[in-house]
């Protein structure tokens, strides 16, 4: 018995919409998920609860790269956790410190910080999965290519998952720009950048 040019599309086609449909599902997932994670994070991060935030958002293996700078050259440092000290010096326990409580909604969009006249582009906490520098990745590329560095393996795949699977989220009240990160079926917190808000350069 022949099929008809119907079923016969439907047979070819049919697998091919189910797993656009669970693709698509997981992807709505997943941010989701981001939107809890980063609800959880203002929470935690505004009551001063940096343990939580070791515990619940930080993946062991990765640690988090504090990406900052030192006189005019960025550089990063990989910790296995933020400190629980609330230290007066500008740090990324401070950074994190500072975040604040919100009801502004997440929005989708890039901003960007003008150190000319010490302001955002616009205002509210943002989500992109657009990654600017400072990557970690580029400040290993100038290191390596202009005073010798090397880096272990594991940290530049480490580096690599982290930039190929992260979103932005900024907070512009309080100048935080962090990398929640894709891993095992969870985000965690993997990156502060303290580098694009410091205009001393």
């Amino acid at each position: 018995m022949k099929l008809s040019h119907f079923a016969l599309f439907t047979a070819l086609v049919a697998p091919l919409l189910i797993g656009h449909a669970n693709a698509a599902e997981t992807e709505s997932q997943k941010e989701r998920l981001f939107k809890q994670t980063v609800s959880q994070f203002i929470q935690l991060a505004s009551q001063g609860d940096i343990a939580a935030i070791n515990r619940q958002m930080i993946y062991p293996p990765y640690g988090i790269i504090d990406v900052y700078r030192i006189g005019v050259p960025n550089t990063f440092t990989i910790v296995p956790q933020i400190s629980e000290e609330k230290l007066k010096e500008w740090s990324i326990t401070q950074t994190i410190l500072s975040v604040q409580a919100t009801t502004r909604p997440l929005q989708e969009g890039y901003v960007e910080y003008d150190c000319d006249n010490i302001a955002w582009s616009d205002h509210g906490l943002f989500m992109s999965k657009q990654l600017h520098y400072p990557l970690p990745s580029d400040i290993q590329d100038f290191y390596m290519h202009n005073e010798g560095a090397s880096y272990p393996p594991e940290s530049q795949s480490q580096i690599n998952n982290i930039e190929a699977n992260s979103i932005r989220l900024v907070q512009t009240q309080s100048d935080f720009i962090g990398y929640f990160t894709w891993i095992n079926q969870r985000w965690y917190l993997t990156l502060v950048d303290r580098v694009t808000t410091d205009c001393s350069a």
